[in-house]
This record gives structure tokens, C-alpha cells and sequence, in this order.
């Protein structure tokens, strides 16, 4: 293989003096980059490294054997420097300070000592790896002539023959004429565009306290160095403390840099141009790459990504604000970065407010990253009427938009309670969009404020009658759950709402106050807001629908209780169904209580058997069935404690039965109806397929079940009272409905008592609660049972009617008037004895 070098012939620039260093009367500095690969048997050569062949980077024929020049080499796992002037020479080597296979940067200054300072000094990737202060006597010899610099090889003037190839890549040579001071040694690291991950953050904040940061070129220099540092491509295997801790010294670099005390009173167009480079190093920070390390790096209670964008946005104001602007009008100028694009512009309030809004980003400055960005949508209007003091409208007035493409990813998404619920999962789902605007203020001859000039900021009243519209595309393309889809092939909706908001820097979240959406669609939501700052959607996420879990054995036992429950249901409503003696309008209330709790339980019992809850329609029709019955089953607790009520305080046993059927089912079916008409498409999301997941239709249920419940604790806490006063004077009568007051109105504290806390298992609450859906639907599976030993067999009635009591005494009392009846029977048929007869028990008795 034929090998190759860089050489520059006759090489003799006026002024340099690397050729012959005795010509240097400041000394002098030099800059490289390489780019080599060097295999692990390297490591081997350290014991041995006179035999090893010499692999140059740079030369202009100097060597340690009295030829004057420069040169810089490896050999083996050393990398070497020599200068020498001829009679005198400083060689340097240090070991193994490279990078293997990636962009190096090499620079090393010198100048002849004098008291303490000057000597031989050298830097990699601006590190400070080694100096040597005293030369090495040598004998003189003649200089290369012609003189010639060489990259990647090397020849003296003795030898011609060029050697010491070296297969690398190089890139950016630079010489100074002077030794460059500690404050200036970044500029080694010059306009370099290749890798800087090598460059350690806490290293770089020590460059920039070595830094004149005043001096505009060496700001510059400062904002091009970390503007290169690529965050993503830190070590794989750097953990997240290493990761936060150099986070937040790059973020602590950045305020550094972007101190408005840094930039002059006034910039020229090629200063701003360099200072607007601050952009890629805030788009390296806010790359999605950063993610996690700024997620830890919040939960440390440290400033986040959002404090880096508000760093960005002043420094850019700042910068538009000392921009001059020559005689001109307008100035128009978008800079763009891989995440980042901002639009700055500069013009009179006056030539502004001649428009009727102002429209912005302007993507026609920004085409390549628009294509990138797959074309956004994202826009703002302005309205331009804002400033309302006149002597402001022949000055200029500074308008940044920032559009971000990662802050979004980056930024944490703590929201404010007052407009939207914390508890909900939230995410932006949207770039964020930040519009300011001022007016450039005027300042003395010493870049202070003058008193007596106005500030010319937009005027807050006017913005609150003209809002700012704002346009924010969707990062995902799906409607909100306020047109959610009812069918199973219909798409999956995983979003609630979507709200407009902005950062608000002093509670340092998200804050949705001043904003309010005035449309939205699949793709994108168009919002108006009351002031400037930094805009974006929040989407509030579905709660994830999960049901309580109910341990096994408890599982075990609701489902014989419910069993339990309709059995003893259904024997207690064919005792009432088919004994005359319990056709009174107590038994009958109970009877209809019996009957909705039977297909309530039985409703529930076949979610736990039948994959009912597997499809949305059947557990939707169920679920209608569970709300009507149980919800029917709370109207009759009510009549019933209605009727002990009246009972025990006004005498009243009957012509009550046909009210409390309408008042029971009409308000039943009316709140069924609701839940059609206006919830339809909510039915059938809960996993237990009780009505449904969303509160909102659940209430529908739940706010007349909890009245009818109050409502019958409110009759029972009477009749519990009056037990001892009761109206009713025949002894047999008030034992036996006195009994069965007592058992409806302990039925009735049973059954309010298991909705109460059924309401506060199955409704989900912003606060943590224990999970009571264990105990309620152990209370729910007993009622059956409990019914049946309260208002039946706790009812003497029922017993003495279950026994045949009340038969065996109709018998008796029939035989007696019959033994005892005239022969001769006077007076009208109507006017007769009948038989005594189950229906008129109460009478006779």
C-alpha cells in the first residue's frame, strides 16, 4: 500500500515562526485534530518504546538532534512533543491520553522561559496533560529548506526522505503567533464540528472560570465549545447520579453563558449571529436522549428542563434587544437547531400595530427543519393593538417565538390543581410554542435604564379583551374522550381532555388559568389565551380501569352469600305470594323489596360465573339491569320505612301500595333513562359491569339511591322513637305490626348502610381511600338474608301465618257462628253473616 501524508511546501508565511522557533519572540501555539485507531497491543509497547516506529501527527522538521522546528508523534502508547530552536530543545511525553477511534484535538504552546513562565506545554481535548519548563542542550544543525509543513509524516534536513507516516485523520489545523494564556486555551478547540463527548462538563466549568466571558470572541469560542457536547452520547455505562450531577453542571454552564451581563451594549449583525449558536447547545440539553436523567434530576427537588428554555428565551431577547439595527426597520431572522427553532424578530411598534395580527413562526425561513418536523401546524396569532402608550410607537419592539419539538418529551408535567385534576395521568401532547414580546427599552451611555423613557410592554388589559390564539398540533393524532366511540371495532380512546396551558415560572408548573380551548380535533387544538409565555396541550389520560381485587376466599364466600341471598328471597316471596294472610301493604312493600333484590343478586351473581364482563354490550345491558333493580330496591326501603312511619304514628295500614309502585319504578326508569340519553356511550366501561367506570353516570345512580336510603333512615329514627306511643289501640293489631316496624327499620339502617359504603367502594376518589369494594359486596350478598329474618321471620305475622295460625283460628271462629246462627235468618241477604275469610283477618280480629 503506498502511503501518504499532507505536506505544504515552501512553506514561509510571513510572521511564523514554527519552522525555527528562535524567530519567536512571543512563542507560539498550535491546534490539531486527529482521528486514529490504535489496536490493544499498544499497551504492550510501553515497556519498549525506543523500538517503536514513530507515527507523526504534525512536523515542520524539528527533532531532538539539534534540527530546529516542531514535531508531534506517537510511539507506541506515547504521544510526544519537540520543540527546538537549534542549540536548545523541549521534548514532552505523556502516555495514553487519546480517545481510540474517535476525533482528538491536540494543542501545545511554548515560549522561551523567562522567571517562571514560558516552556514546552500540550493539551488534549483541553486537558493540560503535561509541561516541561527547561530545555535540553543540543547541537545545532541546519533547519529544513525548503521549509515545509507536514501532516502525517516527517523529514529533517538531513534526511529528505519522508517517514514516520502515520494513517490517521486530520482536521482543523490552527497556529497562533503567541503562546495563548490559561483563559484562551479553548480556542484549541476552535469551530470543530466532530465529537466533544469527551470533554467532561465539570472540566469545562473550570475552562469557563479561566474565561473572559465579556470578551465577545471568547464567548463565542465558550458557546461553540458546549454547543458540541453531545449529552446523548455519553458512556453507556455512566449511572444516574454520574448522569444528573453532569447535567446539571452543563445547566449551571449555560446560566453562566447566558448571563445578560455577558453580552455588550450593542451587538453587530456577525456578534448576534455567533452569540444565537447558544441554540444547539439548549437543544443538546432538551434532546429526548435527556429524558430520564431530567426526570431524577426534578425529583431531586433541582431546576428542570423548563429552567434551561427560560435561560434560552432571555438570553435571546436580550441578545434581539442590543441587535442594532443600523437605519433599519425590520429585522427578520430565524435560527434553527436539530429540536429547536426560533424566530427572532425586531421592528417598530408602530409598523407593527399597522397589521391586523401578527402571524408566527414564519416557516418559510425554517423549509429544512419544516420537512423534518413533518410539516407542522403549530402557529400563534397575535393581536397587534396591545400597546397603548403613543410615545411608544416610534420605538422598536422585540418579538421571540420558540418552537420546540423535544421540550415536550423533557419537560415534567406537574400541573396546577385549580384547572386540572392531578390525579389523572397528564402528559403535553403537543411541541411547546413560546411567544414574548417587548418593547426595547432605552438605555444611557452606561446601558442603564433611563428613568424617564416608558417601558412599552404590551398592555395586559388589551390582551385580555384580544386574547393570543394559539394553533398546537397533537403529538398523538386521537379525539378526546368527549366524542369517545361506543362500538368494540371502533378506534380505542385513550384520552379525557385536553387542556390549553402555560408555564407559569413562579408556581413552576403547568398552569391552565388564563387559557381555555376554543376547538379541538383529532389533530390538532386551537387555544386562547390571556397573556404571553410558553404554550402547549396537556392531554388528561383515561384512568386506567382496573378493578379492586377481592381476595379468594372472600370471593368464595360473596358468592355463596348471593346464592344464600336469592334463596332466601324466593322462599320468602312464596310465602307472601301465596298466603291470603299476608296480602297487608307491609308484606307487600316487602314483597316488591324481595323481588328486586332477587334479580339485583341474581344480576350480579352471573358477572362472577358469565364472561358477561368480556363485552362491552352485554355488560352494558347488565349493567342497566344491576342499576334499575338495586336502584328500584332503594325506592322500596324508603316506602317501607314511609309506611312503619305512618303506621306507628298515625294508624295508617293500607292505601299507600299503588303511590309507592309509581314513586319506586317512575323514578327508577328515569334515572335509567339519564343514563341513555345523555351517558350512552359511557355504559358498559366498568370491569364489574356496574353501570359504569365514569363518575359522572354513576352519580345518576347513586343521588337517588343515597335519598331514598336517607329518606328511609330519616322514617326509621321516628318509628324508633314512637315505638312506645304508637297510635294504634287494638293489642293484636300493634304486636303484630310493631314487630314489623321494628324488622323494616333494622332492614332499612342495613341496606342504607351497605349503599352508603357501596358508594364509597365503586365512585373513584382524587384522594386515596382504602378498598371498601370487599366489604360492600359482602353487606350486598347478605341482604336476602337479612330481609328474610327482619320482615320475615322477625314479623309475627309472618310466622304466626307461616305456622297456620291464623287458618286454624279463621276455622274456629267460622264453626263457632255457625253453630249459633238462627234458623230463621231476617232481614236482607245483604245484611247476612259471611264466613270469615283470610282478607278480613284484621277485621275480626
Amino acid at each position: 500500500m503506498r502511503l501518504k501524508c499532507l505536506v505544504k511546501e515552501n512553506y514561509d508565511s510571513q510572521g511564523d515562526c514554527t519552522k525555527d522557533p528562535n524567530l519567536c519572540s512571543k512563542g507560539f501555539s498550535i491546534s490539531i485534530w486527529e482521528k486514529a485507531d490504535f489496536s490493544y497491543d499498544i499497551f504492550w509497547t510501553i515497556n519498549n518504546l525506543e523500538s517503536e516506529p514513530k507515527r507523526y501527527v504534525l512536523s515542520t522538521g524539528g527533532d531532538d538532534e539539534g534540527h530546529p522546528g516542531i514535531a508531534i508523534y506517537h510511539q507506541g502508547i506515547s504521544l510526544v512533543a519537540i520543540v527546538s530552536t537549534g542549540d536548545e530543545y523541549w521534548k514532552l511525553e505523556v502516555y495514553g491520553p487519546f480517545h481510540n477511534s474517535t476525533w482528538n484535538n491536540i494543542g501545545i504552546l511554548w515560549s522561551k522561559p523567562v522567571g517562571t513562565n514560558g516552556g514546552l506545554e500540550m493539551h488534549v481535548n483541553h486537558r493540560r496533560v503535561g509541561s516541561v519548563f527547561k530545555g535540553i542542550s543540543a547541537t545545532r544543525k541546519s533547519a529544513l529548506s525548503p521549509p515545509e509543513l507536514m501532516i502525517g509524516c516527517h523529514k529533517d534536513n538531513d534526511n529528505q526522505l519522508y517517514r514516520g507516516y502515520n494513517d490517521a485523520e486530520f482536521d482543523e489545523l490552527a497556529m497562533w503567533k503567541r503562546s495563548l494564556p490559561d483563559n484562551e486555551t479553548m480556542y484549541f478547540l476552535g469551530g470543530y464540528e466532530g465529537e466533544m463527548s469527551f470533554i467532561d462538563p465539570e472540566e469545562y466549568q473550570i475552562m469557563l472560570e479561566r474565561t473572559d466571558l465579556k470578551d465577545p470572541s471568547q464567548l463565542a469560542t465558550a458557546f461553540s465549545v458546549l454547543s458540541r457536547m453531545d449529552v446523548s452520547s455519553w458512556p453507556e455505562n455512566i449511572t444516574d447520579e454520574e448522569a444528573v450531577n453532569s447535567t446539571l453542571r452543563l445547566q449551571n454552564a449555560m446560566s453562566t453563558l447566558t448571563n445578560p451581563e455577558n453580552i455588550p451594549k450593542s451587538i453587530t449583525d456577525e456578534q448576534w449571529i455567533t452569540f444565537l449558536d447558544i441554540i444547539h447547545a439548549t437543544s443538546n440539553l432538551l434532546d429526548e436522549e435527556t429524558e430520564n436523567t431530567w426526570l431524577i434530576t426534578e425529583a431531586k427537588g433541582k431546576p428542570g428542563a423548563t429552567e434551561v428554555a427560560r435561560d434560552f428565551e432571555g438570553f435571546y431577547l436580550d441578545l434581539l434587544d442590543k441587535v442594532s439595527m443600523n437605519g433599519r426597520t425590520n429585522l427578520d431572522y430565524t435560527k434553527t437547531s436539530e429540536n429547536i427553532a426560533a424566530r427572532c424578530h425586531k421592528k417598530r411598534i408602530r409598523d407593527l400595530m399597522s397589521a391586523s395580527s401578527y402571524v408566527t413562526p414564519d416557516y418559510s425561513q425554517m423549509m429544512s427543519l419544516y420537512s423534518d418536523w413533518d410539516r407542522p401546524l403549530d402557529k400563534a396569532f397575535v393581536p397587534t393593538d396591545i400597546f397603548t402608550d403613543d410615545r411608544c410607537l416610534e420605538r422598536s419592539v422585540s418579538i421571540l417565538t420558540v418552537l420546540y419539538d423535544s421540550l415536550d418529551d423533557v419537560a415534567h408535567d406537574k400541573v396546577s390543581t385549580s384547572t386540572i385534576r392531578p390525579s389523572m395521568p397528564n402528559y403535553l401532547d403537543s411541541r411547546v410554542m413560546s411567544v414574548r414580546m417587548r418593547g426595547v427599552p432605552e438605555l444611557d451611555e452606561q446601558g442603564l435604564l433611563i428613568p424617564s423613557s416608558p417601558l412599552c410592554y404590551p398592555d395586559p388589559d388589551s390582551l385580555r379583551q384580544t386574547p393570543i390564539k394559539v394553533v398546537l398540533e397533537h403529538k398523538i393524532k386521537e379525539r378526546a374522550l368527549r366524542r369517545i366511540l361506543f362500538h368494540d371495532e371502533e378506534p380505542e380512546i385513550k384520552i379525557n381532555y385536553r387542556h390549553c396551558v402555560r408555564w407559569n415560572d413562579r408556581a413552576q408548573m403547568w398552569d391552565g388559568s388564563g387559557c381555555i380551548v376554543e376547538y379541538t380535533t383529532a389533530t390538532y387544538t386551537r387555544c386562547s389565551c390571556k397573556g404571553f409565555g410558553s404554550f402547549a396541550i396537556m392531554a388528561e389520560e383515561l384512568e386506567p380501569i382496573v378493578a379492586p381485587v377481592i381476595p379468594d376466599m372472600m370471593l368464595i364466600i360473596i358468592q355463596a352469600g348471593y346464592i344464600a341471598s336469592m334463596v332466601c328471597l324466593i322462599f320468602y316471596m312464596l310465602v307472601v305470594g301465596f298466603t291470603g294472610d299476608l296480602k297487608d301493604q307491609h308484606h307487600l312493600v316487602g314483597f316488591n323489596l324481595a323481588g328486586c333484590l332477587l334479580f339485583g343478586d341474581l344480576m350480579v351473581l352471573l358477572t362472577y360465573f358469565l364472561p358477561i364482563p368480556e363485552d362491552r354490550h352485554n355488560c352494558a345491558f347488565v349493567g342497566s339491569l344491576i342499576h334499575g333493580f338495586f336502584l328500584a330496591a332503594g325506592g322500596w326501603v324508603a316506602m317501607m320505612g314511609h309506611t312503619a312511619f305512618k303506621t306507628i304514628t298515625a294508624g295508617v295500614i293500607g292505601g299507600k301500595l299503588r303511590a309507592y309502585l309509581f314513586l319506586s319504578w317512575g323514578i327508577t326508569v328515569t334515572s335509567i333513562g339519564v343514563t341513555y340519553l345523555v351517558f350512552m356511550r359511557h355504559l358498559g366501561t366498568d370491569p364489574r359491569c356496574f353501570i359504569s367506570w365514569t363518575n359522572e353516570v354513576k352519580g345518576v345512580f347513586f343521588v337517588p339511591q343515597l335519598g331514598f336510603c336517607s329518606a328511609a333512615v330519616f322514617f326509621v329514627c321516628i318509628v324508633f322513637f314512637n315505638l312506645h306511643s304508637a297510635t294504634l289501640r287494638n293489642a293484636d293489631v300493634l304486636a303484630d305490626y310493631k314487630a314489623f316496624c321494628i324488622g323494616a327499620s333494622i332492614l332499612a339502617l342495613y341496606f342504607s348502610t351497605t349503599w352508603a359504603i357501596g358508594c364509597a367502594a365503586l365512585i373513584r376518589w382524587d384522594a386515596a381511600v382504602p378498598n371498601l369494594y370487599p366489604i360492600y359486596e359482602i353487606l350486598n350478598c347478605f341482604t336476602g338474608l337479612v330481609l328474610l329474618f327482619t320482615i320475615g321471620f322477625g314479623s309475627r305475622r309472618f310466622r304466626l301465618s307461616l305456622s297456620g295460625h291464623y287458618k286454624k283460628k279463621r276455622q274456629m271462629l267460622n264453626n263457632y257462628r255457625n253453630k249459633n246462627e238462627e234458623t230463621q235468618q231476617l232481614g236482607s241477604p245483604e245484611d247476612q253473616r259471611r264466613p270469615i275469610s283470610a282478607a278480613s283477618t284484621v277485621v275480626a280480629e
